[in-house]
């Protein structure tokens, strides 16, 4: 942008003390700066004088021009340099007046004279000249590689955040104060942390609450990342057990490495990486009380073992058996060699030893002397084992007598494991179950015997047609509610299936099943490989279940809806009929004179005469109305969707003429009568308290008016009748007469 100095005749006598040194300075670094960084352009620019101006010859190495060809003389000279969307930034701050404490620093793009855009970096501050004027100095230097860097390590970071998310490891970041400022969501789900829990602790903070291995509490200070912070040195493979809040207590094992910044090699904080070996310990703990059961077998067995090293035949241990048989004490029969007791050759004993070595068993027959002088005919069991991380050839030896017992035993066993196998069908048998097999990939199926059972087959008949058998007998309504619930557990928001469906019979019937399934066996992508499960013949229990729903809401004299039901119905229909823009017409009915009718015929008479009043109120009512029986003498009728309350003046007045006819029970003649009151909604707000309310005050009034007829709740005059004359109510009938 700027002329260099070569174009122009000045001296440096020409020049004030202070631009002699100045352009000295320039003239130096851009020698040695510009050597160093050749992406820099040095450049002094004189607002009064551009003529005097100066620029690097490095200008031509980052942007290809020479500095001469830049025409400072020119307004707005800038503008064919630099890209337009820069234009009103630098026209903004083209006044060194507006710079803060006179110094600037700006990015923007130049165009190369090759025609592609570099991205600068301008820094620059402003002076006065000696004799007046101001004068810029400063430098520009070329970003572009560095953004592309930048971007790079950007996608690194991404790269590097993806990769430590997906690590199954946990990794934390101390700072130099030993806070924790990163961490991957491994780290939180090994220690049993939230976010918030594990920001910003330090290695000694209580809530660790670890422990050793041998269960002593392990002490903040001596946490791997607090040896860390103290010596800058690595701290590997450190085992220690978390109590961890939520989730119970886990082991971990730890690396703890120091970190140092890049720029200078200052420490800079700890990275730590643990891994839950929690099952690794759980395996040692296995592995150890294994080797003490192995101990106890080897000493306690009547059997005869010995404990050889492979590499010399030494005989390391043997058990009080091994002693009664070779005769020998303890320190006269270990350390002895297999050579010593073995009549076979050398060189057979140790290719034997090799065999077992290289293939970890073996089954020889060797004559061995006892301690005696005797010679036994044994037969020797051998098998590698590893002891203290070091290998051993375990010997069995039998003789003659010995070998027929342990067969003997061996065949007591397996016939204890047939006895089990066979409790185990009779159990499956006896709790009437069917039992499946779904490889859930290939869609085969293994059903056991049982299973066909439930639906009337036998297992054979069914095919082999794999999950399609399931498919094809169970209820398609409820198949489909199966395989929500199968895709939840394949999905892990369930850990197991549970379903109640119908299954067609071979008879045509519906049968009830509980079917009850577990994922045993997952691929490495998480997708279920087998499941097995459970078929249940519930129909009976869903019978049962019926009848004691149908009981718990069924009157047991009049076979009506109880008053639970009624209740229940009432609410329902209420809001069903203020949404269709309906009435809802409730009658209460009560009978006239019925306790007479028991005191004077007794109970039972009065139960069948109450059961003959249901079937007339029964039989004068429409399908979708709900007849009930409320207790009592006392029934109701619910008439939903009626467009007009007197609508129910049809029914009440059959009702109330059939019921008032003469009834023969039991050999007694009896004449009673009935009441009713009814009533519907007042407004839209009217619910079924209130319209129960007015029902009952309309029967009252229908009793008070003189019985055997049935009166409408009149809400101007609240239900009472205020007429002397009964037949004088016009809101109440008599015999069924509608008094005018």
């Amino acid at each position: 942008m700027l002329k260099s100095t070569e174009s122009k005749n000045i001296t440096e006598n020409e020049r004030d003390p202070v631009e002699v040194g100045c352009f000295g300075v320039l003239n130096f670094l851009e020698k040695g700066i510009t050597g160093h960084f050749p992406e820099n352009i040095l450049y002094e620019y004189d607002c009064e004088n551009p003529a005097r101006s100066f620029v690097s010859q490095s200008v031509q190495r980052v942007l290809g021009y020479r500095p001469d060809e830049f025409d400072l003389m020119c307004d707005s000279w800038w503008r064919i340099y630099i890209h337009s969307d820069d234009h009103a930034k630098i026209e903004a701050q083209a006044d060194p007046a507006v710079w803060t404490e006179g110094e600037i620093k700006r990015t923007f793009r130049l165009r190369h004279k090759h025609g592609h855009w570099v991205e600068m970096f301008d820094q620059a501050i402003v002076r006065e000249r000696a004799g007046g004027g101001k004068i810029v100095s400063g430098c520009l230097r070329d970003i572009s590689s560095r953004q592309s860097m930048q971007s790079a390590l950007l996608t690194s970071s991404h790269r590097y955040q993806r990769l430590l998310g997906s690590l199954a490891e946990g990794v934390v970041v101390h700072n130099v104060n030993g806070e924790i400022v990163d961490f991957n969501n491994a780290s939180l789900r090994i220690l049993g942390l939230n976010r918030d829990e594990l920001s910003g602790v330090t290695p000694i903070d209580p809530r660790w609450s670890c422990v050793r291995e041998n269960g002593e509490p392990f002490p903040g200070d001596e946490h791997p990342a607090a040896i860390v912070l103290k010596t800058t040195k690595r701290q590997y493979g450190v085992v220690m057990g978390v109590r961890r809040p939520q989730a119970g207590f886990a082991w971990i094992r730890i690396n703890a490495e120091p970190l140092f910044k890049e720029e200078t090699g200052d420490f800079d904080g700890v990275i730590v990486s643990f891994a839950d070996i929690t099952q690794i310990k759980e395996v040692e703990i296995a592995l150890n009380e294994r080797e003490q059961r192995y101990r106890q077998m080897f000493q306690n067995t009547t059997a005869v073992n010995l404990l050889v090293d492979p590499s010399n035949g030494q005989i390391e241990d043997a058990n009080l058996a091994a002693l009664a048989f070779y005769g020998f004490e303890r320190e006269g029969l270990i350390g002895r060699t297999m050579d010593d007791i073995n009549l076979e050759k050398v060189e057979t004993v140790r290719r034997c030893m090799a065999t077992v070595t290289e293939t970890g068993v073996g089954t020889f027959s060797f004559r061995h002397q006892l301690a005696s002088g005797d010679v036994r005919d044994v037969i020797e069991h051998a098998g590698l084992v590893l002891l203290h991380d070091q290998k051993y050839i375990h010997s069995t030896i039998f003789d003659v007598t010995e070998r027929k017992l342990y067969e003997r035993q061996l065949e007591a066993v397996n016939q204890e494991l047939d006895s089990e196998r066979q409790r185990l069908n009779e159990i499956i048998w006896g709790t009437n179950v069917g039992t499946w097999e779904w490889h859930v990939q290939t869609g085969d199926v293994r059903f056991n015997e049982r299973w066909a059972e439930i639906i009337g087959y036998r297992l054979e008949e069914l095919g082999d047609e794999g999950i399609q058998t399931w498919m094809k007998y169970c209820h398609p309504d409820d198949l489909e509610h199966s395989n929500r619930l199968l895709q939840r557990v394949f999905d892990r928001k369930d850990g197991y299936y549970e379903c109640e469906c119908r299954m067609r019979h071979r008879n045509g019937e519906w049968v009830w099943v509980l079917d009850r399934g577990k994922v045993v066996e997952w691929d490495a992508n998480g997708k279920p490989l087998r499941m097995s499960g459970t078929h249940t013949d519930i129909t009976l229990s869903k019978k049962t279940e019926e009848k004691i729903r149908h009981l718990a809401q069924t009157d047991h004299l009049t076979g009506l809806a109880n008053r639970h039901q009624f209740n229940g119905m009432l609410s329902q229909l209420v809001h069903l009929n203020r949404r269709l823009g309906k009435h809802v017409v409730l009658m209460l009915l009560d009978l006239d004179y019925f306790k007479s009718v028991n005191d004077t015929y007794g109970h039972p008479v009065g139960d069948k005469l109450l059961m003959q009043v249901a079937k007339i109120i029964k039989a004068h009512s429409r399908d979708a109305d709900v007849v009930a029986r409320l207790g009592g003498d006392e029934f109701a009728v619910i008439l939903p969707l009626i467009d007009d309350v007197r609508d129910a003046a049809t029914p009440a007045k059959r009702i109330i003429e059939e019921v008032s006819q003469l009834h023969n029970i039991d050999g007694h003649e009896i004449r009673i009568g009935i009441s009713v009151g009814i009533s519907t909604c007042r407004s839209r707000e009217s619910d079924a308290e209130v319209i129960y309310r007015d029902a009952d005050k309309a029967l009252y009034q229908a009793k008070k008016c003189g019985r055997n007829r049935f009166c409408y709740y009149d809400s101007e005059v609240g239900g009472d009748c205020s007429a002397v004359d009964p037949k004088l109510c016009g809101r109440c009938v008599l015999g069924g007469d509608v008094a005018k």
